[in-house]
């Protein structure tokens, strides 16, 4: 690309075999769009002179490894430029995702914009502030002022997504009272009284000014750590870090011979992140994946159980092959609490055609509506082994270079099936079965129609909109659609549910244009809300996004956004539908 021309990236197998014709590489080119970068700060919008931007463009390559698996990883171009005496930078982009950067002294943003057109595009980075901005801090016990011990720690940062958080340096006075100054639209304040035994945390966005840490107890926290056999690990090194930070909150811990470990004092109402220290050269490494905690004051956790994940692990785990009929009603029943399709592919055999054939079809770049199924593709050595269950459920079976494709409702019941020949050639095969595909998913909904018509259904009946924004490759998402089909009858009296899948259905982001979720939230997000769309709660919690609630501070958050919406809920529902969610916490 450059400021009059661009193309499409190119990416393809360039290769099948040694002895295959080289495919042909084709650029598309066409006229580029133009962007007009303006790099701006203070209340009247002055230009940033001199300040980096950098214009992205990304494009993901799939393959297949020589173990016929399917691998994938990102590439692209990349241009840096330098804003005039206007504050602004000028390119010329392609169509599909771009990324863009500035980058000015402490000052390190990026957007992406999909560029769907010609159409000249401008983009503004703007922050509100001019110079360093201050922020005041009074340390707060019962509502009196507290007097700190002379061991008191300050720590003041600003999280960065994926990448290291910007640190600053707070000015800690005798009475209790700090003071920070930073550049950056959010800053994070955590304070530590070992003396005293009390922590405090506070987040600062754009419009403050002024806080009150409030210096809670501390709580106890111990447990044992297994690995993924549920055998004790002895003799590793847990540490607590302030999430978001680089800061440790607690002096490090080894478990004993029976892996089991003690924190005696952990600081409350700030939101922890427990890790696994990696051990000496030469050996696994080992990662947590559930691993952030939030206390409350006083709290005696002292039996959680830990299960690191190996990083790197010198001899995979043979999986046991899970049985047809476990598979299909799984992809059934997910897809029957989502609405979606299940999609099973039975392949003849695994000559090439067939093989390219049901990649493009899998291809949701290319084919968006097999983001509508959830499918289940069987080589033909797998659904020969089940020909029984193959027979039972009444599926076509296909020959050499042929494929068979069966559309399923929630019930596993066939919605249409065919059988499409390769002979002929790949591509008349694999239009055929995008055609197939089109013509049998669920009808595309608007999503602001459905919103809408929750709405009024929630007024109606005197009910609250329960607003799911999901995707259709997002396994949470799967796990909370079944958890509300299995309780529909305790929870309708309350709620109107409604979830949004993006991509599937048009217009989500529309839709959900006035909530307050954040990028990088991740998904399920969910809202409760008044039939007038006025926000009660969020699963946006002192953690962040919860998701599917299964963690100690996932189901509280959850239990409290119950509590504040339900109307009709009964305390022993309640309690029964909060301990289905973690019957062991």
């Amino acid at each position: 690309s450059d400021t009059q021309w661009a193309s499409d990236p190119w990416t393809g197998l360039i290769l099948w075999q040694d002895s295959s014709k080289p495919a042909d590489i084709t650029l598309n080119v066409y006229p580029a769009t133009p962007i007009v970068a303006r790099v701006t700060r203070g209340p009247r919008h002055e230009p940033v002179v001199d300040a980096w931007v950098e214009v992205e463009c990304k494009c993901e390559v799939k393959w297949i490894d020589a173990k016929g698996e399917k691998q994938s990883g990102g590439t692209g171009t990349r241009t840096w430029l330098k804003t005039d005496a206007k504050g602004v930078a000028r390119a010329g982009v392609g169509r599909g995702k771009q990324q863009f950067r500035v980058a000015s002294g402490l000052w390190d943003e990026t957007r992406e914009v999909n560029v769907t057109s010609d159409k000249p595009i401008e983009i503004e980075f703007h922050r509100p502030w001019t110079g360093q901005r201050q922020v005041k801090a009074r340390l707060m016990l019962g509502g009196e002022p507290y007097k700190p011990s002379g061991s008191l720690v300050a720590r003041a940062w600003s999280p960065q997504v994926q990448r290291l958080p910007l640190e600053f340096e707070p000015t800690v006075h005798p009475d209790g009272t700090l003071e920070v100054s930073f550049d950056a639209p959010s800053l994070s304040l955590y304070v530590l009284d070992r003396e005293k035994q009390r922590a405090g945390f506070a987040r600062v966005g754009l419009e403050g000014e002024a806080v009150d840490l409030n210096m809670e107890s501390m709580a106890g926290y111990g447990g044992t750590v297994l690995d993924p056999n549920d055998r004790p690990m002895p003799d590793q090194t847990l540490q607590i870090f302030v999430k978001g930070s680089r800061y440790e909150a607690i002096s490090a811990q080894q478990t004993d011979r029976m892996g089991r470990f003690r924190f005696p004092s952990v600081p409350a109402n700030v939101p922890l992140e427990v890790k696994v220290q990696n051990i000496e050269s030469g050996e696994p490494r080992y990662f947590l994946f559930d691993r952030e905690r939030l206390f409350e004051p006083g709290e005696s956790r002292l039996e959680d159980r830990l299960k690191p994940h190996r990083i790197e692990d010198p001899a995979p785990i043979a999986q046991k092959p899970v049985p047809l009929a476990e598979s299909v009603g799984k992809i059934c029943r997910n897809a029957g609490s989502t609405g979606l399709r299940g999609l099973v592919v039975l392949q003849g055999d695994q000559s090439q055609d067939v093989v390219q054939t049901v990649d493009r079809w899998f291809d949701d770049e290319k084919v968006r509506s097999i983001l509508s199924y959830l499918p289940l593709r069987l080589k033909s050595d797998q659904w020969k082994s089940e020909a029984a269950i193959v027979a039972e459920f009444g599926w076509p079976v296909p020959g050499a270079g042929e494929i068979a494709l069966v559309v399923l409702d929630g019930d596993r019941k066939t919605i249409a099936a065919k059988i499409l020949s390769t002979s002929g050639g790949p591509a008349a095969a694999q239009s055929a079965g995008v055609t197939f595909l089109d013509e049998h998913r669920p009808l595309i909904r608007d999503a602001r129609k459905v919103l809408a018509d929750a709405s009024r259904e929630a007024r109606s009946s005197g009910r609250r909109v329960w607003l799911i924004h999901s995707g259709p490759r997002c396994a949470p998402c799967f796990t909370l659609a079944r958890w509300i089909k299995d309780h529909h009858s305790i929870l309708e009296a309350d709620y109107v549910v409604v979830e949004l899948i993006d991509i599937v259905d048009d217009h989500v982001q529309e839709a959900i244009a006035g909530l307050p979720e954040k990028e990088g939230d991740g998904i399920p997000w969910f809202a409760f809300t008044e039939a007038d769309g006025t926000i009660l709660a969020t699963s946006s919690g002192p953690l962040g996004n919860i998701g599917f609630p299964s963690s100690v501070e996932g189901v509280r958050h959850f239990r409290q956004m119950l509590d504040l919406t339900a109307r009709r809920l009964r305390p022993a529902d309640l309690d029964g539908l909060i301990k289905s969610l973690s019957p062991e916490r």
